[in-house]
């Protein structure tokens, strides 16, 4: 099992560091359009829920993989 859930690991790194970097780079755009507050309220709401969801998923597969880890 440990086989195959550590390059599981190493994808799952590599993706993350690809979308944090995504999102560091949505982030300095938002931040550029934050002199308009009402014409992007939406937007914004729009970022903290993709983040909120994001950061579950992130978490729930954090957890199956310690749980996998832990059966070996």
């Amino acid at each position: 099992m440990k086989e195959t859930v550590l390059p599981a690991l190493k994808h799952l790194e590599k993706a993350v560091a690809r979308l944090e970097k995504h999102l560091d780079t949505h982030g300095k755009e938002l931040a550029t359009m934050q002199g308009e507050p009402e014409l992007f309220a939406f937007a914004n709401e729009n970022d903290r829920r993709f983040k909120k969801a994001l950061a579950n998923k992130l978490d729930s597969t954090i957890a199956r993989l310690e749980t996998l880890l832990a059966e070996e």
